[in-house]
């Protein structure tokens, strides 16, 4: 692969087949954690669904799945994260209203979607877009803990992105992002925990300090956040879709590995959400390892590579900029969707 496919990076080949790059050691671990993220996403998608262990395990990057993907295409985690990415670089803040009908679109008509339809939604967010229609309240998110999905963590990486420098606008932002789609505790909190997870790694590419313990005001993640995950077996994982499993098994995953393609490599592995648990442990591997540390393999195999470098650049400038809080102008709807 080119230097050329980095934008500005350049520099020898590593033996692990990752590539040095120009960029400063922060816009590479900044950059990594979106590209992780879609990364994991399409390493993830092959085994997304499957019972664990009844599958040869994956070691590339190689398609296939539910979807019948091509190796690098990827699902909803990356297709919801790119509508954010759009609404932070169009807004001066986080506008839910704005993102709301970007995920909209994706929902009805594809936009962002690497097949150019919507194929993959989760029933929290597909009835919380149902909400939106209805009432054109953007906080349309089930506040009930049984709607405790990972779908806002697993395309959290933008927010970061557009606030890596200010970490009380990229806390506020992460938790409004949520709210959108999923308001419970656990997915609002989960949001802002794997947030300063990520501006950690960001600050000092140390996976010690990305995984230290830290309090959370929800009982839930306050487990996770603490290390719950740090003593466990594989067997004690639990890899389904509720944002508390996520993130535990992201973490264990990153915890275990020395290298962003053993975390991710570990992370699907895992099965049943496979797509959000190694999209998750993506963003936090990128942002430990940097974008330098992705196989180039996986990079040149990744759909919309060059677009999601720029969109990413783009956003990375952004954020070294000054900019008004993040504001919430939006009321929350007094109504909200049966749970499925």
């Amino acid at each position: 692969m080119t230097s050329q496919r980095y934008g500005d990076a350049e520099g020898a080949q590593h033996s692990d087949g990752t590539r040095a790059t120009r960029a400063s050691p922060t816009e590479d671990r900044v950059l990594g954690a979106f590209i992780g993220l879609a990364v994991g996403d399409a390493v993830g998608t092959t085994l997304e669904f499957r019972q664990r262990d009844t599958y040869a395990h994956l070691n590339d990057m190689i398609g296939g799945g539910p979807f019948n993907l091509r190796p690098g295409e990827w699902t909803d985690d990356t297709s919801m994260a790119l509508c954010l990415m759009d609404s932070l670089l169009a807004c001066a803040d986080l506008d839910a209203a704005d993102l709301m009908e970007r995920f909209l679109r994706w929902w009805r008509n594809g936009e962002n979607s690497v097949k150019g339809t919507c194929f993959d939604i989760g029933n929290t967010t597909a009835l919380a877009l149902l909400e939106f229609e209805r009432r054109r309240e953007p906080l349309a998110g089930n506040p009930n803990p049984y709607a405790g999905g990972n779908g806002s963590i697993m395309r959290l990486a933008p927010v970061v992105l557009r606030w890596w420098r200010d970490p009380s606008r990229a806390m506020d932002a992460a938790r409004l992002q949520s709210r959108t789609t999923h308001a419970a505790s656990a997915c609002v909190e989960g949001c802002a925990f794997l947030t300063e997870v990520l501006l950690d790694a960001i600050r000092t590419g140390k996976k010690s300090e990305a995984l230290k313990a830290r309090r959370s005001s929800d009982r839930d993640i306050d487990g996770v956040s603490m290390g719950s995950w740090r003593d466990k077996r594989r067997e004690e994982i639990r890899s389904s879709g509720y944002v508390v499993h996520t993130l535990e098994a992201a973490l264990w995953s990153v915890g275990r590995c020395d290298t962003f393609r053993e975390a991710v490599l570990c992370a699907a592995n895992l099965g049943d959400d496979a797509d959000t648990v190694a999209a998750v442990a993506g963003q936090v591997a990128g942002a430990i390892w940097g974008l330098s540390a992705i196989p180039d393999a996986w990079l040149d195999r990744l759909a919309w590579r060059d677009d999601l470098l720029k969109r990413a650049r783009a956003l990375y400038d952004k954020g070294q900029s000054s900019s008004s809080p993040c504001l919430d102008r939006t009321i929350a709807p007094d109504h909200w969707p049966g749970l499925s």
